[in-house]
């Protein structure tokens, strides 16, 4: 196994010798992805600096991952997402009177909360997109970086960043700054892309807008040691491709260490195995690429007929819940 130093510390465990793992991203082009020899961190290197990130996701990421503007078949689509978030953790939403979610995106989820009468904001860096939420869907969106945002502390029983975390310069930062914003007793629910997964072809797994990937360890130990108690973990997405955790702020001072160095460095034997097992010729022999395929073809059809004699976001996604018997 070839391992260096990396010119840029590990965010959870701040040693620096890694192990590279990917040097391309999903589109062939440079990206050297490394691991923690130590903790089994996975992340980009070199890191790209703060400027080249809020560029990135205040003007690029939307342009060059998903669209600039919003169409109405994603309306569609992420409506049943926000449904399907909602249902599988809504004792928390329930519960909640104040909600901030981080990465709002176009709105959806946040339009569902308020359609629930439900108090709930968003907090999202692209400006077409919190301009689109604020627009279409009339909910309060404040379009910012997470580090920009001035919430005072003690201000939100319940934070949610469904697949942001991922995306973050410094999540450890940016982890405690969510603790701050947190009441007492508040919970913070994170969902991320799983490292462990085998959904993806080893040469699509890794692209520039994923600064950090995770599995489960990693991502307990890296909130544990901002302050957050951890309540449950579950695997969801195909293949178990998304690891969701729910974690709660209950006056642990940060810096403590759940696992030990031992338990830590057994995690990256684990996945550093884990990662090079799953290979390209394996992968397609299984149905999972061309089941993908087919599905996505069979569901973009689907979402085109349902949407096509609507005219506007909201309509399409006021549809989608109406028809809902989860809320």
């Amino acid at each position: 196994m070839h391992t260096f130093k990396s010119i840029s510390t590990c965010n959870l465990c701040g040693n620096t010798e890694v192990t590279p793992i990917s040097d391309i991203d999903r589109n062939g082009k440079p990206l050297t992805t490394v691991m923690c020899t130590f903790c089994g961190l996975v992340r980009t290197d070199p890191l790209p600096t703060k400027e080249e990130i809020n560029e990135f996701y205040q003007t690029k990421y939307w342009n060059e991952y998903k669209d600039y503007h919003p169409k109405l078949k994603h309306i569609y689509r992420n409506a049943h997402r926000a449904l399907n978030r909602y249902k599988r953790d809504q004792h928390y939403f329930k519960n909640a009177q104040s909600i901030l979610e981080i990465g709002s995106g176009r709105g959806e989820f946040v339009y569902l909360l308020n359609y629930l009468n439900l108090h709930a904001q968003g907090l999202e860096p692209h400006t077409i997109y919190s301009q689109y939420s604020r627009e279409e869907f009339g909910i309060p969106v404040t379009s910012a970086m997470l580090e920009q945002a001035s919430y005072a502390p003690n201000t939100f029983d319940l934070i949610t960043s469904h697949h942001v975390v991922e995306h973050l310069c410094d999540p450890a930062i940016e982890l405690r700054r969510m603790n701050r914003w947190l009441k007492e007793g508040g919970h913070l629910i994170v969902e991320v892309p799983n490292i462990e997964a085998n959904r993806h072809a080893p040469k699509n797994r890794f692209h520039f807008a994923h600064i950090y990937n995770f599995n489960a360890i990693t991502l307990e130990e890296l909130a544990y040691r901002q302050g957050f108690s951890f309540i449950r973990h579950t695997l969801g997405g195909d293949h178990e491709n998304h690891l969701h955790m729910i974690f709660q702020k209950k006056g642990l001072p940060t810096g403590q260490h759940k696992y030990t160095a031992a338990k830590l460095k057994e995690n990256f034997e684990h996945l550093h195995k884990k990662v090079h097992s799953h290979t390209s010729f394996d992968h397609y022999l299984t149905l999972t690429p061309y089941l993908r395929t087919f599905n996505k073809l069979r569901n973009g059809i689907s979402e085109k007929l349902i949407v096509r004699n609507f005219k506007q976001g909201k309509d399409v996604a006021n549809y989608v819940f109406k028809a809902s018997t989860c809320i």
